[in-house]
């Protein structure tokens, strides 16, 4: 049990840092010309969102001459066609992608569980 709390607090630090340099180094692969002098711009899962807009926040924190980070919710097939048709540098999904979306190339960010918890006076047989 001790392992698994101590995961539990890597975790979050661990997933901060890796998208902090992944954006840190994501203006550098801009081509140069208008579009790298605005924003980058991630979209899609609104499940996903408030992460994203807790890292932007970080990241315009640690780099504040940097282009700012646009987030936008709109759903994982939002963030997949946005992505797909380059209306957003990075597309947000809580889901694994489509056949349609298989050239999209994914990086997990985040895993989530979800638990199901009933008063033991509730009368639940399965």
């Amino acid at each position: 049990m001790r392992v698994l709390k101590s995961w539990r607090r890597f975790v979050p630090v661990y997933l901060l840092l890796c998208l902090t340099l992944g954006l840190a180094v994501l203006p550098g692969c801009a081509r140069d010309n208008d579009e790298a002098a605005g924003s980058i711009t991630i979209a899609g899962s609104t499940s996903v969102q408030p992460f994203a807009e807790m890292l932007a926040e970080e990241y315009a924190r640690r780099y504040p001459d940097r282009p700012p980070v646009n987030v936008q919710g709109g759903g994982s097939s939002a963030g997949a066609r946005a992505a797909l048709s380059g209306t957003a540098h990075i597309g947000m999904m809580s889901r694994e992608p489509a056949e349609s979306e298989k050239e999209l190339v994914p990086t997990v960010i985040a895993v989530d569980a979800l638990a199901l918890i009933v008063h033991r006076d509730n009368k639940v047989v399965d």
